[in-house]
């Protein structure tokens, strides 16, 4: 895996709680990949992206709420064909 612009390598020490350290090596086993993988390609996309504000993220959640209330995620993603969610 590549760095962000950069041929070479560099060591990043931080400090997390334990929970989260739990819960990346659990994600990282889940996805097949060592957790050194898993953190270097999350820092990878987390400075990829383009920063989102914190009314961006509001605004994204109350769309993706108003979709899977009205059984739109459902239609879409698994195809479903259910005369409940047709009236909907």
């Amino acid at each position: 895996m590549s760095g962000v612009g950069d041929s070479g390598m560099v060591q990043l020490s931080v400090r997390v709680p334990p929970s989260l350290r739990a819960a990346a090596r659990r994600r990282a086993a889940a996805v097949g990949v060592p957790l050194r993988d898993f953190v270097q390609r999350a820092l990878e996309v987390a400075v990829a992206q383009p920063p989102i504000t914190p009314d961006q993220l509001d605004e994204a959640r109350a769309r993706l709420a108003e979709a899977l209330d009205a059984g739109e995620y459902a239609r879409y993603v698994e195809g479903i064909d259910d005369p409940d969610l047709a009236d909907q």
